[in-house]
This record gives C-alpha cells, structure tokens and sequence, in this order.
C-alpha cells in the first residue's frame, strides 16, 4: 500500500516539475531534466515492486 502511495507522489512530481517555467536557463533546464529523469526511474521501480509483490 505505502509503495503505491509512493508511486503516486513521485508522478505527481514529475508532473509539477514539467510545469515549471525554467525561462530559458540552461543550467535549471538541465536540473529539472535530471530530475524529472530521476521521478520516472523511481516510478519504474515502485512499479516493479508493485507488480512483483501482487
């Protein structure tokens, strides 16, 4: 239950961080890529988690 509830939050993080306004800033550009990068990584193992445990 607490993995799924994880899973949620690091897509709702994704989501806001693809909302934010960098405004042209490379060097935010490339720090909110990361980690967008990093909340899909963590949604891909919460999900094989998930799937592994059901």
């Amino acid at each position: 239950m607490h993995i799924k509830m994880c899973r949620k939050e690091a897509k709702e993080c994704s989501f806001f961080l693809r909302l934010l306004d960098t405004a042209g800033t490379e060097a935010l550009e490339v720090e909110c890529s990361a980690l967008i990068q990093e909340s899909r990584e963590l949604v891909s193992i919460f999900s094989a988690i998930i799937k592994k445990t059901t």
